[in-house]
């Protein structure tokens, strides 16, 4: 608002006002103060000894209409003065909006805690890119590996993937952020080098960042819930799960949050539309979102108590040595995956000491943006059956490159072959190469007419045969083996007689499968 529109809205107001004041009677019995303009608002007679009270005018800007300003009626029938201004004074202190944009605000904020905000910073940038970059890389390999899609392993890429969508919200509120509290837009440069907002304007851009980043902390909450619901549920009714899958959990993890992000929405809107809703100035309003998030914490921390008590009944009555171990590492498993610490910082109040704030912002936000990197350490990194499975993978990797190189090879030595059959007189021609994994293969090519070495049984002057041996010994696999004579020399004087694995009995003089 310009101050030329500003003080044209004053300027109606006090017209307003002087209207009313002529034209309501004043009572005729009791003692009061007189009625009168202080240039912001209208004061109607007051009774003696009283405190008036009205809204916070809408007509000056950066006023809050939900706040009060107050007015004193003395016992003498005069209006407070003030010593300072030295004149009759209303109080319009609590209808004053914060319009500057400051990360810490000052005289709120303990000087050890204004200290530390930027190491906590620091902290939570560093967290959240651990965790976003190892829940990525576990998302990935959860995903090519087909084995590992059972119904628990499904739940937790869904946990990853909601802690993906938190860890990336995060970072990017630090990084368009100005000052953690506005886009650059939403603000403008005084001549002292003061930011302040700017008010007119919808600033949907913040606001539905902000709306993001709240429904990322409602998923992570929400999905680490589904995962408790999910384990009890395996505990008490097997069935369920069994007939029902885990599209229902997957539906609650996702949609839940909205139950609580709209109304909150709604209500910041209508009765609360101050700044980027990034401050809770009614803390009655923030519990709408606050409220669910809290109980699934209690619902869980009880569903983690049970089932550790039914783990416990059942390792008594085993005659297993290392029952109580196993039982200790399960439970250590499950208090990530049960947001079991959560309980202890809803359990700490509000207002706490400067000295046991500041290690508890340090913890909580370890925890907060380590979680997700603890997650795909505990379910994917460490997990054996992930292990087993990347090791099956690499294996027929290496199955692969070795097939293929060793079919290159054969048709290499074929064209061989097939150009040195056509020459006079024999010879005996040897190729010799290691391969990539450190073994020696040698193709030897023996002709009929003059070979190097006798072949026992097997006629000198009726077939040529090719042979490839790795470190001395015969190598198997599918690959067809060429056999050639002068009798049934064609186009190409080669006629494939058989595969390894093949039983064909038509040549009496077959070569040995290779």
């Amino acid at each position: 608002m310009s101050r030329e529109e500003q003080t044209n809205r004053l300027l109606n107001a006090q017209f307003e006002c002087h209207k009313q004041l002529i034209s309501v009677p004043y009572p005729r019995r009791g003692e009061y103060c007189n009625r009168t303009w202080d240039n912001i608002m209208c004061w109607m007679e007051t009774p003696v000894g009283t405190v008036a009270k009205q809204h916070c005018p809408s007509y000056v800007s950066g006023f809050d209409t939900t706040e009060f300003a107050t007015r004193e009626c003395l016992a003498d029938g005069t209006w407070y003065v003030h010593p300072e201004h030295n004149g009759s004074w209303t109080n319009y202190s609590a209808c004053k909006k914060e319009t500057y944009l400051q990360s810490v605000p000052r005289g709120t904020v303990p000087p050890l805690v204004a200290h530390h905000l930027p190491y906590i910073r620091l902290l939570s940038n560093v967290g959240y890119g651990v965790s976003l970059g190892a829940l990525i890389l576990a998302v990935i390999i959860m995903l090519l590996c087909r084995r590992l899609r059972s119904k628990s392993n499904v739940l937790h890429v869904n946990l990853f993937l909601a802690f993906i969508l938190r860890a990336g919200t995060c970072l990017l509120r630090e990084t368009l952020l100005v000052q953690g509290l506005a886009l650059p837009g939403d603000f403008q440069r005084l001549d002292n080098g003061e930011l302040k907002f700017i008010e007119e304007g919808t600033h949907w851009e913040c606001k539905l960042l902000f709306t993001v980043f709240h429904y990322s902390l409602g998923t992570s909450y929400m999905w680490i819930f589904a995962e408790g619901i999910y384990l009890h549920m395996l505990v008490y009714n097997t069935l369920w799960t069994e007939r029902h899958g885990v599209k229902p959990y997957i539906v609650f993890g996702w949609a839940s949050p909205l139950l609580f992000l709209c109304p909150w929405v709604v209500v910041r809107a209508l009765c609360d539309n101050a700044l980027c809703w990034n401050t809770h100035p009614t803390p009655e309003f923030y519990w709408i979102m606050k409220g669910p998030i809290v109980a699934s914490i209690v619902i869980n921390f009880v569903f983690f108590m049970d089932i550790v008590r039914i783990l416990t009944i059942r390792a008594s009555r085993r005659q297993d040595e290392n029952r109580y171990r196993k039982l200790a590492k399960f439970t250590l498993v499950l208090i990530p995956l049960f947001g079991v610490m959560y309980i202890i910082f809803v359990a700490f109040p509000p207002d706490l000491p400067e000295e046991t704030e500041t290690p508890y912002l340090y913890a909580e936000m370890f925890i907060n943006s380590f979680q997700g990197f603890l997650l795909a350490l505990l379910f994917c990194f460490l997990n054996e059956e992930v292990h087993l499975e990347l090791k099956k993978i690499w294996t027929r990797h290496k199955m692969r490159r070795r097939d293929s190189y060793l079919l290159t090879r054969s048709f290499v030595v074929s064209s061989t072959v097939h150009a040195s059959s056509r020459r006079k007189g024999s010879a005996l021609r040897q190729g010799y190469d290691t391969d990539s994994i450190g073994n020696h293969h040698a193709t030897v090519i023996v002709k009929g007419d003059k070979p190097s070495s006798h072949l026992p049984g097997k006629p000198r002057d009726q077939h040529y045969e090719m042979k490839t041996v790795c470190n001395g010994k015969a190598q198997k696999g599918r690959r067809k083996v060429y056999s050639f004579s002068r009798r049934d020399q064609g186009s190409n004087g080669l006629s494939p007689l058989h595969s390894d694995r093949s039983q064909s009995d038509d040549s009496k003089h077959k070569p040995e499968a290779v």
